[in-house]
């Protein structure tokens, strides 16, 4: 298998998280982004991925792109252990956790959502950050309330990490990231601190990635 990913992208570190978790190896292919010619704008890489974005997985000749789908293909090629619950109602859980990150966070933190707030409203980095930090902190209040519904253990759903772990981590960097702490969330902090003492989240943290920088 082959990552297309970014140290510092959320989305490309949550797919990382699921791959290590799972002990699948993989060939990491760097795409650089920055907030104007990236390398994710590049043809080269339009030929990989129409989307633009990271990450992209290639197994053989399925290439696939967004990482809830790419759980979904890494838990239907290695079972062990599962990024969703058997049981109905937890998978269920489970996913509604994942979706609000994918679609409801993590969308207006992107490089996409910088470039026009900067390039066609005008705003300067404090004001780029201020617009972050505001929907990143009303996601977090719905995470920590979701999260507070007492089916969580260790970690997000019980005692194993699952795919909420693989969005958590990564958001909770962005918020940090922007000079935020978690302090106001004290389940998403505590669950964060134990993925930080886990081997498959340290492997797959963004310092510890080949494009490091």
């Amino acid at each position: 298998m082959r990552l297309y990913s970014f140290f510092r992208s959320s989305a490309s570190h949550r797919v990382r998280i699921a791959l290590a978790l799972k002990g699948l190896p993989y060939t990491y292919e760097a795409v650089p982004l920055a907030l104007h010619g990236g390398a994710q704008q590049t043809d080269a890489y339009r030929a990989v991925n129409a989307q633009q974005l990271v990450p992209t997985l290639v197994d053989g000749d399925v290439h696939v792109s967004q990482s809830l789908a790419i759980f979904d293909l890494l838990d239907r090629k290695r079972a062990d252990p599962p990024l969703f619950p058997a049981d109905v109602a937890g998978r269920a859980r489970v996913w509604s956790l994942c979706l609000y990150v994918a679609c409801e966070i993590q969308p207006l933190q992107n490089l996409r959502v910088e470039r026009y707030l900067a390039d066609v409203l005008k705003l300067d980095p404090a004001g780029c950050t201020a617009f972050k930090r505001h929907f990143q902190d009303i996601g977090f209040d719905v995470v920590e309330a979701m999260l507070n519904d007492g089916h969580a253990g260790e970690y997000g759903h019980g005692d194993e990490p699952t795919a909420v772990e693989c969005m958590l981590v990564p958001q909770a960097g962005a918020v940090l990231r922007t000079g935020g702490t978690l302090e106001r969330w004290p389940t998403i902090a505590r669950i964060v601190a134990t993925c930080a003492r886990h081997p498959a989240f340290l492997a797959a943290a963004p310092e510890h990635q080949p494009d490091a920088y």
